[in-house]
């Protein structure tokens, strides 16, 4: 190791002789080279480290625009078809209690649309018509039914005095015989 130490030092006075030294010479310019590239490179990495941060927290930025918009978007979307289903069959309820309580099937919830909405309204309102039909047909059968049981006492009370009449002719020539 001392031969070496001794060949090394040796190298730097033969160096040094010839104007090389740490801060001179070509070897000077090297260094002074090396630190200007050693500084410019760091004022690139700077650089880039501040474009990268930059770009980074544009990507935030747009992706948060990006999922708020997503996000109003959705909401809008749900309303829109919420209020194209819930509001009709709101309304279609409304109508039916509406009907049931006042037991007037005149009435009609006369909802008008193509979809499966004005599809069971228009099924609705016709089943309305069938039941008052079928109610205004009872209503008639039973006034008949209700006439004829009229008539059917009448007839029965005149048969009955009748034959009361019959009883009390029959019971007077029993008695003159």
């Amino acid at each position: 190791m001392k031969n070496y130490e001794t060949e090394f030092l040796g190298l730097v006075a033969e160096q040094e002789a010839v104007g090389m030294s740490p801060s001179e010479g070509l070897i000077g310019d090297m260094r002074t080279k090396i630190h200007a590239t050693e500084d410019a490179l760091n004022i690139m990495q700077n650089a880039l480290r501040d474009a990268v941060a930059k770009l980074q927290t544009n990507v935030f930025i747009t992706l948060g625009i990006v999922i708020a918009a997503i996000i109003g978007i959705s909401v809008v979307l749900i309303t829109m078809v919420s209020r194209t289903i819930y509001l009709p069959i709101q309304l279609i309820t409304s109508k039916i209690r509406n009907i049931s309580q006042n037991l007037d099937l005149t009435q009609r919830v006369n909802f008008n649309s193509r979809d499966e909405i004005g599809s069971l309204s228009n099924s609705f309102d016709h089943l309305l018509g069938v039941l008052c039909d079928t109610t205004v047909a009872v209503k008639g059968t039973s006034n008949s039914v209700s006439d004829a049981s009229v008539t059917l006492t009448h007839i029965t009370n005149e048969v009955s005095k009748a034959s009361n009449l019959q009883q009390q002719r029959n019971k007077r020539l029993r008695q003159q015989k």
